[in-house]
């Protein structure tokens, strides 16, 4: 997907953003932080959150962030997406099992266009078909629902240096950017 058509059309739009543009051109980056750090943030944080999920799924920061050279616009938005992919489950409150994936990623496609989301979406449907037993398919559907609806409505979060929100209430974050959390 790195070069396609449809990859090179997501960026053309994120690059429309004005917010997105910004962060391009000064290659921002997130100030270092550790685990420990966000752990002793204050309750209800998103620092604190997302330090508690990672620890519930026993990774630390590391494990996530990528590492490499950036050498084009694409390359920061790619590197963007997945520093924030964990975060931007905090702030939806999608969890992290599959039918939360898929919700997040429902997300992702209302708010940039990626094609790796729909590809991701489109998988989890023909999973879930495939499934017997103890999978509720209408779940996923519904998280789907949400997370595109929710995604249309609310801020760009990729647009967002949301690791400088650490210490800010989750509750204040999700108004600030227009998002009603799933639960």
């Amino acid at each position: 997907m790195k070069e396609s058509d449809l990859s090179n059309q997501m960026t053309d739009i994120l690059l429309q953003d004005k917010q997105m543009s910004t962060l391009i051109a000064e290659r921002w980056q997130p100030p270092e932080y550790t685990l420990e750090q966000l752990h002793k943030l204050p309750a209800g944080t998103l620092g604190n959150i997302y330090a508690n999920q990672l620890l519930s799924l026993n990774l630390s920061p590391d494990d996530l962030l990528p590492k490499g050279e950036i050498k084009s616009d694409r390359d920061y938005i790619q590197l963007r997406a997945r520093q924030t992919h964990d975060i931007i489950h905090v702030i939806t409150g999608f969890k992290t099992d599959e039918v939360g994936e898929i919700g997040l990623q429902a997300f992702n496609l209302a708010q940039i266009k990626s094609p790796v989301s729909a590809l991701i979406i489109f998988g989890g449907i023909l999973t879930g078909l495939k499934r017997k037993g103890n999978f509720n398919m209408d779940d996923l559907l519904d998280a789907i629902s949400k997370g595109f609806e929710m995604g249309r409505g609310s801020t760009n979060l990729l647009t967002q240096k949301l690791e400088d929100e650490w210490s800010t209430d989750i509750d204040e974050l999700r108004k600030r950017y227009r998002i009603i959390a799933a639960t």
